[in-house]
């Protein structure tokens, strides 16, 4: 067999084999909005959970388009003690003991997920909501006044 020929093949089955694996990895939308207004009007409103507050900045998104899993993570300028209280208005539930699983792609993790938000003893809830594909994890940090999030696929 010709080199031409040997060299041929094995790019056309490379290129094949990289082409099932894009198609097997799932896609991903990751987003990044610099307020609650900037994020509703952004059209990925579905993608953008009504618990935000409108005092919400720098709110991160990652959404997993195949399993619909989702999280995210925002700023709370003034602190976390209203939307807690929100939280409690809603019928969250506070987790004692349990963490958020961290954000990420196939190939590798966001570098905005707090650290913290993956440790176990973060203050956790639970919202319910038919809206959110059932239970939408809620992890705060009061010590930077940050809320992250995780729900969609198969949280709950």
């Amino acid at each position: 067999m010709r080199k031409g020929a040997i060299l041929g093949r094995t790019a056309l089955i490379v290129f094949l084999v990289a082409g099932l694996l894009v198609l097997a990895y799932p896609g991903y939308r990751e987003s990044n909005f610099p307020d609650a207004r900037g994020a509703r009007e952004s059209g990925h409103a579905g993608m953008i959970p009504a618990f935000i507050p409108d005092a919400a900045k720098d709110i991160r998104t990652l959404t997993n388009l195949d399993t619909m899993q989702h999280w995210g993570c925002f700023h709370l300028p003034d602190g976390t003690r209203e939307f807690r209280t929100h939280l409690a208005a809603e019928g969250a539930v506070r987790r004692e003991g349990e963490s958020l699983p961290k954000a990420g792609k196939m190939l590798g993790w966001v570098t905005w997920w707090p650290a913290t938000m993956s440790e176990v003893g973060i203050e956790r809830y639970d919202l319910h909501s038919p809206a959110s594909r059932g239970v939408t994890m809620i992890g705060l940090s009061a010590r930077d006044n940050r809320v992250c999030f995780y729900g969609g696929g198969n949280a709950g």
